[in-house]
């Protein structure tokens, strides 16, 4: 699916702006509904009222919450794109810089990459994977690595969510360029809010990860690679937002010891 971007946002086919409006106030509907009249449509149908009419009630505010979500992220995904073509890895390599000053291409001459690309900061799943950065450093550095996070903020601004890991090197893209080059796209209602994003989320709120306001694209899906020379030598394009970066098996996914210039199928 192509995407372009400009003025520092991502720009996204109007069939998925619709798509996300429409579901939106569907939800919002629903919610309205069961919340102020949980009994309407009981009646309507002729069927008992349920027992517990707050469960229904429930079942409103949930959809309400994720109708409110969809409505908030469609205000975030930019215009219809006017350019379709990606820039080739290549031409974004050369083009985008690390937080060193070094572009991405001559950093990965010297040593191997791990990139790490980055939902927007206020995704509980982008917090989840800052609360263990350490520990993915440290896989990283263990298989002679460097860790280079790809995010969709201006230049510099991503300190202020990074804390104590705002010494990693980092590459800004709020263009999301860099991500479309590596064959990173947007998320559609089941990758960004389907039953297995929920679940998980949950659980990441459960142990604190918690959530913000929108820092970047909302639809923008993560990813992880190894890139070396230029070359991407082993990916994982994530299938949902939910997905974190997985470094051991990035690194098993070598062809060959981790220097070697292969590229994966």
């Amino acid at each position: 699916m192509p995407f372009a971007c400009a003025s520092a946002r991502c720009k996204t086919p109007c069939w998925m702006r619709n798509v996300l409006l429409a579901a939106g106030l569907c939800h919002l509907s629903f919610a309205v509904w069961a919340i102020c009249w949980p009994c309407l449509w009981f009646d309507g149908s002729g069927i008992e009222h349920p027992n517990h009419p707050l469960m229904w009630q429930g079942a409103g505010l949930v959809m309400g919450v994720l109708g409110f979500a969809m409505l908030v992220v469609r205000a975030h995904t930019g215009m219809p794109p006017t350019r379709a073509e990606p820039l080739s890895i290549e031409e974004a390599a050369s083009r985008y810089t690390l937080s060193n000053g070094k572009s991405l291409a001559a950093a990965s001459e010297s040593k191997l990459l791990a990139l790490v690309f980055l939902r927007h900061f206020g995704c509980t799943f982008t917090r989840q994977i800052l609360r263990g950065l350490e520990g993915i450093q440290r896989e990283a550095t263990a298989h002679g690595a460097e860790l280079v996070l790809v995010h969709m903020l201006q230049n510099g601004k991503e300190t202020a969510f990074l804390g104590e890991g705002s010494g990693v090197a980092r590459i800004a893209d709020p263009c999301c360029e860099l991500y479309r080059a590596f064959g990173l796209g947007k998320g559609g209602v089941l990758e960004l809010f389907g039953p297995h994003v929920w679940w998980r989320g949950a659980i990441a709120i459960f142990h604190g990860c918690g959530v913000g306001h929108l820092a970047g694209d909302g639809l923008q899906m993560p990813g992880a690679f190894l890139f070396r020379d230029g070359k991407i030598i082993s990916s994982q394009r994530a299938r949902s937002a939910a997905d974190l970066p997985d470094l051991p098996g990035l690194f098993q996914a070598l062809p060959s010891p981790a220097s070697r210039d292969t590229v994966s199928p």
